[in-house]
């Protein structure tokens, strides 16, 4: 079997993903978040919720607060017939009095063979009552899923197929690791620091391959990691920051009795931001300093660094325009309440929910600029070490 592999390199890679898929898929359902913290038992949300589908519009109303000498968007209300289709009400069906999702020319009304997520519960007299919370969105985003799998396998191949599989592995160290972390009440920023920087290696191995162009991008990764994560609580700290402008993160501290540091989950969500550009600009510089080297052995340390920084003036200017313009997607409805509140700019940039925004972006692109020497410097260190002058071909032997 080992000689097959190694006349099929092939079958080798598809031996590797197939492990690495089975791996991913059984740490994902069978291992329990809590296996490496004790999560304290915090009580859920409280609802049970169900699935069912609308076999029936009854009739719909709407309301318009103007009647009321109120201002406001007009309310559709409807009186739905559901079936239930998911655990001991399966096969029930109730009839529900809803407003629809969303108001005005955004609201949503629900039509027949819509599939919907109940809440339910029992009032004081024994009577069950359920109120849909949401449309059934998970079918459409498996579906999603899989488009989005075979495209990157489609187009990158066995590579293609390893880099899911880093992602895979990446999300596990999320769910597995940090938010149980976090939820434990460990520091936020030791926590995510640790499994982003552990999140790194294997998913740079999967993608690219154990080689020393590798070990380059995961160490400058690793670095600059750092370097954002120290920049980004000296920033919470010198603002004085709080956290309480993010409505979920206060709903969570609520719900976990002041357990999770709101600071703390603002200085871990700055550095999760930033792992995945921090990967992309790690793993470019090094391929170019290994290529430069390639194509000419000749070229020392200080020309490999001087002609990879080139090319990083231009990947830190697109990427950083990158980083900002996704903050600024995510933030905007922040930015259209500040057009809204119609105040001066040195006035607006004080108030906590912007001046977070804009340190997210600073910060990030700080740690991706740092990225780029980190990396040219080790990586121009082991090309240097690897090849032997005048040859083509990386050395094999320790250097």
């Amino acid at each position: 079997m080992p000689g097959l592999l190694r006349e099929q390199p092939w079958l080798l890679q598809a031996t590797i993903v197939s492990v690495g898929a089975l791996v991913v898929l059984g740490t994902a359902f069978f291992v329990p978040n809590s296996i490496i913290f004790g999560i304290p038992d915090y009580g859920g949300s409280g609802l049970e919720l169900v699935e069912g589908t609308v076999i029936e519009v009854l009739g719909t109303e709407e309301i318009d607060p103007a009647d009321q000498g109120f201002e406001g968007s007009v309310q559709v209300i409807q009186d739905l017939r559901v079936e239930l289709t998911q655990g001991e009400f399966s096969g029930d069906v109730v009839d529900i009095r809803q407003g629809t999702l969303g108001v005005g020319d955004d609201a949503i009304p629900y039509s027949a063979g819509d599939r919907v997520l109940l809440s339910t519960g029992e009032l004081p007299d024994g009577t069950r009552v359920f109120n849909i919370q949401d449309y059934v969105r998970s079918d459409n985003l498996m579906l999603l899923l899989t488009a989005f799998v075979i495209a990157v396998v489609v187009v990158g191949g066995w590579q293609g197929a390893r880099s899911v599989i880093a992602l895979g592995v990446t999300l596990l160290i999320l769910i597995k690791f940090i938010i149980p972390g976090i939820l434990a009440g460990h520091d936020a920023v030791l926590i995510t620091l640790v499994g982003v920087i552990a999140a790194t290696v294997p998913a740079l191995l999967l993608s690219h391959g154990l080689n020393w162009k590798t070990a380059a991008a995961a160490s400058g990764a690793a670095v600059a990691l750092i370097i954002t994560g120290v920049l980004a609580y000296i920033s919470v700290e010198a603002m004085d920051f709080t956290g309480v402008f993010s409505d979920e993160a206060t709903f969570v501290q609520s719900q976990t009795a002041g357990q999770v540091s709101l600071r703390g989950l603002l200085l871990a969500g700055i550095l999760i931001g930033s792992l995945g550009v921090l990967y992309d600009v790690t793993v470019l510089q090094a391929s170019t300093i290994f290529e430069l080297k390639r194509a000419d052995p000749s070229l020392g340390f200080g020309e490999l660094f001087v002609r990879a920084s080139r090319v990083g003036r231009d990947h830190v200017a697109a990427t950083v325009d990158t980083l900002v313009l996704a903050y600024a997607g995510a933030s905007l409805p922040i930015l259209l309440l500040v057009t809204i509140q119609a105040q001066p700019f040195e006035q607006l940039v004080n108030r906590e929910f912007i001046a977070e925004e804009i340190v997210r972006a600073l910060v990030g692109s700080l740690g991706i600029i740092a990225a780029v020497p980190l990396t040219n410097v080790i990586a121009a260190w082991i090309a240097e070490q690897r090849f032997d002058a005048g040859s083509e071909q990386e050395r094999t032997e320790p250097a």
